[in-house]
């Protein structure tokens, strides 16, 4: 069972947040307790739907999580900031760092490690160019 930390001013600080209808706040929930250990989903909404009782459209949660999650393959979805979030900077020459070796390994099979070193680098015209609602 994975254990994730949560950001417990989510609700009276971030905008983004506070702004979210009430289904995509229980999305958002359930995507981060639900990812594997970088942050990675592979998509089911039916399953979400049934689970939530509600049901979630994938157009609409792409709109209005615009920036904080995105799409990897046809069935993938990477939220972005899930790793600085819940390990901090992860250091490739950090080899006594076990755990952080294993979620930079699974950055690399995920094929986001350059964009995880180099946010700036324009995600949108790396990957993710085909890949964007």
């Amino acid at each position: 069972m994975a254990k994730r930390f949560i950001d417990t001013t989510i609700w009276t600080q971030n905008q983004w947040f506070r702004k979210l209808n009430t289904k995509t706040k229980l999305f958002w929930f359930y995507l981060i307790s639900n990812c594997d250990n970088v942050g990675v989903w592979e998509e089911d909404f039916e399953l979400v739907s049934f689970i939530l009782s509600e049901e979630i459209i994938k157009d609409e949660v792409y709109e209005d999580l615009d920036g904080k999650i995105y799409a990897i393959s046809d069935k993938k979805i990477w939220i972005r900031d899930f790793c600085e979030f819940q390990y901090g900077n992860l250091d490739e020459n950090n080899i006594v760092n076990k755990p952080h070796q294993s979620y930079i390994k699974l950055l690399k099979q995920h094929h986001l490690w350059d964009i995880y070193k180099n946010p700036m680098s324009g995600i949108d015209d790396v990957v993710f160019r085909n890949h964007r609602l």
